[in-house]
């Protein structure tokens, strides 16, 4: 496994650092050639294909009828032999006792003579002394000089190579990397983090990705990095070894170990700004604007790991093993969310619809042949922060409010009070401003929102919702002050298009009356008094009613139409 990783990962890594270097690459590769029918892409091609089919159903026919000839053979023998044998029975068992008679194994019939011959004289026996060593098969005469496996001729640079073969053959090796391929499992945490593994497919993965994201049509015929026409593009591999680094960081087996350092490849991502964001300002207001590929990238990859069943069952909560590297999964993705809730924020208000520089402020933005193109930049961003927001809070907002976490809700591994006061400094704020940006605005029925916002836009409902729930006083009481969300959720047409979304944020606006009116979370509740004039002539009424109603609460009175 250490040589395979050397081979198909290392090396070419190490190479690309050096992509302007071909001398480098050549002493590398040696004589390494890959097969003549490898594809640039990874693909066989449709006549190799072919080929090999072919030649796999011939093998398979010509398997079949030497089984069926050699059985009829068989067959014929016996019968024969059965006939010869019958006709001498003498030297029927005296060919089966010999045949029967096991063969000594080496060392048996030498050994016993050597007993006999202790009695007699020691010129007896033969010893052995007179053994002479076999020839060597590279020495045999008439062969060729390359005959046989010499690392120093298979080591021996190809001054001949060019660029498109270097970059060819550094491809084929990057195009078979796989956790389970190049059996990366079988290394012991010590090995895999002594030998920097984690670290160097991070760094290729970034190398990679950002060469892939950056490309400005140029063509630099000296560069391994560089996309040629007919030659492989070796920046699109990126994902391939950023697989390598993700199964090994959700291997239990190996306790998990690289699961720090894929998380902070993934902020290191998201953080990574491009000198081309600069330029957003300065563009007109018809242009679309999309995010940097590589905080895609990271943003999807986080939230796919919040997502993923290593990450969410009952066993995740615990050490995965008991190694110097081995981690509690749970802890470690929260921890890694909570520090990048600022930089989730800033997100956020770059792609807000209303006033973000990255915001697609055209409408419903045809592809070819006239479907629908890429969402909007606020879709594919809040799409990925809701799965995150819910792994803190140990909650499926969006699938009927169920726990998140296998065995039930722990109350352990809700929204702390640390935790939405992250979410509450920024990120909360842009949110609700989003999810009123991006409702009808009225107009022409293609100027409004499509399904994908739609359905985007009620997931993030529902994930406001959760988390006003589970922090009342700070986001709950947040929520409820904002003028234009509070005029959404109370509505009497978005109670009608959603009634049991709209019966949740009516309880939970009683429940933050409740606790205002109370004086906070400290200290006995008090319901709140219906204030009237006194010299009303239902003042006296309402203080007795008042009287009467003490110890219910605002939700009992509001059933018994106070």
């Amino acid at each position: 496994a250490e040589l395979a990783f050397v081979i198909c990962i290392e090396g070419p890594y190490r190479c690309l650092q050096r992509a302007d270097d071909l001398s480098y690459t050549v002493g590398f590769l040696g004589t390494f050639e890959p097969p003549s029918f490898a594809d640039p892409s990874g693909i066989l091609a449709d006549n190799e294909k072919s080929r090999l089919a072919e030649e796999a159903t011939a093998n398979i026919v010509e398997g079949m009828e030497k089984i069926g000839t050699g059985d009829d053979e068989h067959v014929n023998q016996n019968k024969r032999r059965g006939y010869d044998e019958s006709s001498s029975s003498s030297e029927f068992f005296h060919r089966n006792e010999s045949a029967a008679a096991p063969s000594p194994a080496y060392g048996e019939s030498s050994s016993l003579a050597e007993v006999f011959a202790s009695d007699s004289d020691d010129s007896d026996f033969d010893y052995g002394g007179s053994y002479e060593l076999p020839t060597p098969i590279s020495k045999c005469a008439g062969q060729d000089e390359d005959f046989g496996f010499d690392p120093t001729l298979l080591s021996k640079p190809n001054e001949k190579r060019t660029w498109d073969d270097a970059t060819g053959a550094l491809h084929y090796l990057l195009s078979h990397a796989s956790y389970t391929k190049l059996a990366l499992s079988s290394l012991s945490s010590r090995k895999w983090n002594g030998a920097g593994i984690s670290e160097s497919l991070a760094d290729l993965v970034f190398l990679l990705l950002v060469k892939d994201a950056n490309r400005d049509g140029k063509t630099d015929q000296c560069s391994l990095l560089s996309s040629r026409p007919g030659a492989a593009d070796i920046p699109l591999l990126w994902s391939r070894v950023l697989c390598v680094l993700q199964d090994r960081a959700l291997d239990r087996n190996r306790g998990h170990d690289a699961l720090p350092c894929y998380l902070q490849l993934l902020s290191g991502l998201i953080l990574y700004t491009d000198q081309s964001i600069a330029s957003i300002l300065h563009t007109s207001g018809d242009d679309p604007i999309e995010l940097v590929a590589t905080t895609k990238v990271g943003l999807s990859s986080f939230a796919n790991i919040c997502s993923c069943k290593e990450m969410t069952d009952a066993g995740s909560g615990k050490m995965a093993g008991t190694t110097a590297w081995s981690v509690c999964p749970r802890d470690e993705v929260r921890k890694s969310l909570i520090e990048a809730m600022d930089l989730f924020g800033q997100l956020v208000e770059i792609v807000n619809p209303h006033n973000g520089i990255c915001a697609d402020r055209r409408k419903n933005i045809l592809g070819e042949g006239g479907m629908s193109g890429s969402p909007a930049p606020w879709v594919q961003v809040v799409g990925c922060i809701i799965p995150m927001l819910e792994y803190l809070m140990n909650l499926r907002a969006r699938h009927g409010f169920v726990p998140l976490f296998d065995g039930g809700g722990n109350s352990g591994y809700s929204l702390s009070k640390a935790h939405a006061k992250e979410i509450s400094s920024d990120l909360f704020r842009e949110l609700l401003s989003t999810f009123v940006a991006t409702g009808p605005q009225g107009g022409m029925p293609e100027d409004g929102p499509t399904e994908a916002e739609q359905a985007v836009r009620m997931e993030l409902l529902r994930t406001l919702l959760g988390l006003s729930i589970q922090s009342l006083d700070l986001m709950g009481r947040y929520a409820v002050r904002v003028p234009g969300f509070a005029g959404v959720v109370h509505s009497s047409a978005f109670m009608e298009e959603h009634p049991v979304d709209g019966i949740l944020w009516s309880a939970m606006g009683s429940a933050v009356l409740e606790s205002r009116a109370g004086g906070g979370s400290g200290g006995p509740k008090q319901p709140p008094r219906l204030k009237l004039r006194a010299n009303s002539k239902l003042a006296a009424a309402s203080a007795s009613a008042a009287r009467a109603e003490d110890g219910k609460s605002l939700a009992e009175r509001s059933l018994e139409g106070f």
